[in-house]
């Protein structure tokens, strides 16, 4: 099942140090979980031609080639983007959940005080983008985006 949706990133955040030193190497979404990678669930649900990769400077490289065909490290702003924490692991539920918006407002989706998901135009997508040029915390994502949103 393929939800269409305009826009995706699939991003890295700080909690990739209490995973390595799987993370060493790869992001959390490039990691295993049963027979599948985080990435591949999520591609279930979403058109890959519209998954952006976002990931550390130093694995730029490594991404473009292990998934040929997908940006990496080039978030479209040119139109609003759901941007998915690399480490969700995505279910149909939260797939019918983070579609239901229609497009009409940012959306900040948490748990237990971590970003889940984000759903971002405008000002808020740009401030988002800045946000990916490190490793985004959760406790500053919620800070900044949750009186918006």
């Amino acid at each position: 099942m393929i939800l269409d949706m305009i826009n995706v990133c699939v991003f890295e955040d700080d909690k990739l140090e209490a995973l390595q030193p799987l993370t060493f190497v790869r992001p959390a979404y490039d990691l295993l979980l049963g027979m599948d990678t985080l990435l591949d669930k999520m591609t279930r649900y979403f058109d890959k031609n519209q998954i952006t990769l976002h990931c550390r400077p130093d694995l730029k490289k490594v991404m473009k080639h292990r998934h040929k065909g997908m940006m990496v490290n080039r978030v479209n702003t040119g139109t609003p983007c759901l941007f998915l924490n690399g480490r969700v692991v995505m279910t149909d539920v939260l797939a019918e959940q983070l579609t239901l918006n229609k497009n009409q407002y940012d959306l900040l989706y948490t748990y237990q005080g971590e970003v889940v998901a984000a759903y971002l135009r405008g000002k808020c997508l740009e401030y988002m983008v800045g946000v990916l040029e490190g490793l985004p915390h959760s406790t500053s994502l919620i800070k900044d985006l949750r009186p918006k949103c």
